[in-house]
């Protein structure tokens, strides 16, 4: 029976002028012919470095190499060695799979074959032989591997200083040619220098956005520098390739401009964040001055202008926003969140809320800054709490006297080992005196406590709490002082606001104060009390008129106007404070438990 036969061919580098993929497949259909092997495929990995891609993952063999197609096949054949792997660990594995699936593998011009289509055979002395022929190519195929990626490194370093091109996709505007000395160099692409120039323009005279040129790009077929070399290389492309941090890079990058940049981006973590590239120029060792690939793409005033016209449009990354919490640690939500600052607003004018995890805050625990803040501070003043002294809770860390307590107990059996034996040579009084402080120091440490935990202690601090309010200046004296004390006050309700005060030292009921709102007053500095009070001073105007003085729209005027009271109210607010049973707490707007 026929062999069914995949043959290979792989070039990590490929070129039109490159002819040794040709040469692997004269040779290894030669032997299909000699082996009397049919011809599945031919799979072809060019441009494939076997350093970076294992086996299994090459654009072309991988696909036969599935459960699927391996079916397919009985016999695969490279020229050698190192075109199918350049490393020891990708053989072996390659190697494993072929015996699993019953495969021959053939190496022609390294003269291996090995051939698992029957098994392998114990005590087979020519297949360990193979075995280790194979595992020897392998290794200096990976040695050669290595010094290919050496001799890379060591030429780039010494092309570093030098206005030669070490190799890769040149940048966009140039095209890569022959140096006067040797090697490469770069020279001006002309229809790509036509692109960057319209680009400028439309981005300097017409204000156009990154994302706009990246479509405008995207749209006329015109290719980036690296799909350009993918597209020669007989890969893939992308059919817009173009991003705007792509075109924000083309504008900016000094190799635009024909210098030499060594590193764009040394920094792994702004590389992967997207962060604005790093350019690094390189520089002449011995000048100092920067190395010049080619002519520079724009002359000094017009460059000057894209990079004034890219810094407008570099948004400041946002500050963020300090904001002082005047009521941390004192107010909570009756949920048990605390009430924190709501965004936005100004230092004067904002919203309290109830702050538990977004989407479940509780509705309706919004309280306006200048309400709850006065609130808490006339209840200090005003209620129950303000002729009480105020005190300062003090930790009190724990001590562990066992190591004393030990020796003083050892002390006092050694002294009386020693009276019995006849050892102790002082008289009997100096004896008892100095067992009596032996044991005085062990009923004291055993009254103090061995071990004793630590502890919070409350200390009186010599003022009340309406003396606190009146006499410091310093808000966050007073908010330590609160949270020392343990009071934390629990908004139950929002107009009328009502508070629960969670107060250690009450033990007989729970107390609470409102805040009776008959009206949101309105602000002067917010849009809505600019138009609350325009219709008030002027109720006669028209919507219009009114929506022109203020600077909004006539629909909003006419908004606030339906909500205006038929007969003017003026604002009234009152401060109640009663005291319920505990735990029982009052009902909303109940008035009749009111304590003056």
């Amino acid at each position: 029976m026929r062999s069914k036969a995949l043959v290979g061919k792989r070039v990590s580098v490929y070129t039109d002028r490159k002819v040794s993929h040709d040469a692997q497949g004269v040779t290894t259909h030669d032997w299909c012919k000699r082996a009397d092997a049919d011809v599945v495929a031919d799979f072809e990995d060019l441009g494939v470095s076997a350093i970076k891609v294992n086996t299994f993952d090459r654009p072309d063999l991988g696909s036969w190499l599935t459960e699927d197609r391996a079916e397919e096949w009985d016999t695969i054949a490279w020229a050698k060695v190192d075109r199918a792997w350049r490393s020891m660990r990708d053989g072996l594995n390659f190697m494993h799979w072929a015996e699993d699936h019953r495969k021959r593998v053939v190496f022609v011009d390294d003269g291996l074959e090995f051939d698992y289509r029957n098994g392998r055979k114990k005590g087979d002395f020519q297949s360990a032989v193979s075995d280790m022929f194979m595992l020897l190519l392998s290794m200096f195929a990976q040695i050669e591997g290595e010094r290919f990626i050496q001799r890379s490194l060591d030429a780039h370093g010494v092309l570093k200083n030098t206005d030669r091109w070490a190799g890769g996709a040149a940048p966009f505007g140039f095209a890569i040619v022959d140096h006067p000395s040797g090697g490469r160099r770069l020279a001006k692409d002309a229809d790509q220098q036509e692109v960057l120039h319209k680009l400028a323009g439309l981005f300097v005279n017409n204000g156009w956005s990154y994302s706009r040129l990246a479509g405008w790009l995207n749209d006329s077929g015109v290719l980036s520098n690296q799909a350009a070399a993918r597209q020669k290389g007989g890969k893939s492309v992308s059919t817009r390739p173009w991003q705007d941090v792509t075109v924000k890079r083309l504008l900016t990058s000094p190799a635009t401009q024909g210098l030499k940049v060594v590193n764009m981006q040394p920094d792994p973590e702004k590389r992967q964040k997207w962060v604005d590239t790093d350019y690094q120029v390189a520089t002449d060792p011995t000048t100092g001055e920067p190395i010049r690939m080619a002519d520079a793409t724009f002359d000094a005033e017009t460059w000057a202008k894209i990079q004034a016209r890219v810094a407008e449009r570099t948004i400041a990354p946002r500050r963020r926003t300090e904001w002082t919490n005047r009521i941390a640690g004192i107010v909570a939500c009756d949920c048990g969140a605390a009430f924190s600052r709501s965004p936005g607003g100004g230092e004067d004018y904002y919203y309290y809320r109830c702050s538990r995890g977004r989407g479940h805050a509780c509705k309706g625990r919004t309280v306006r800054n200048d309400i709850l803040d006065s609130a808490v501070r006339d209840f200090f003043l005003e209620g129950h709490l303000a002729s009480r002294a105020v005190t300062h809770r003090r930790w009190v860390p724990g001590s562990d006297r066992s190591e004393e307590y030990e020796q003083v107990q050892e002390s006092i059996r050694a002294m009386r080992r020693n009276s019995e034996k006849g050892y102790y040579k002082g008289d009997e009084a100096e004896y008892e005196a100095k067992m009596d402080a032996l044991i005085a120091k062990r009923e004291q440490i055993e009254s103090e406590g061995i071990v004793a935990k630590g502890q919070y202690v409350t200390e009186d601090t010599g003022k009340t709490w309406g003396d606190l309010f009146r006499e410091s200046e310093d808000w966050a004296v007073v908010q330590k002082a609160i949270t020392d004390a343990g009071i934390r006050l629990i908004i139950e309700g929002t107009y009328p606001l009502i508070v629960r005060v969670d107060d250690p030292s009450e033990r007989d009921g729970i107390p609470y104060f409102s805040v009776e709102m008959e009206r949101r007053k309105s602000d002067s500095r917010s849009q809505s009390g600019r138009v609350w009070q325009a219709i008030t001073d002027d109720p006669g105007a028209t919507d219009k008129a009114l929506a022109e003085r203020l600077g909004v729209t006539a629909v909003t005027v006419g908004r606030w106007r339906r909500k205006m009271p038929a007969t003017p109210v003026e604002p009234t607010r009152k401060w109640n404070a009663w005291l319920e049973p505990h735990p029982v707490g009052p009902e909303m707007g109940d008035t009749s438990t009111l304590v003056a």
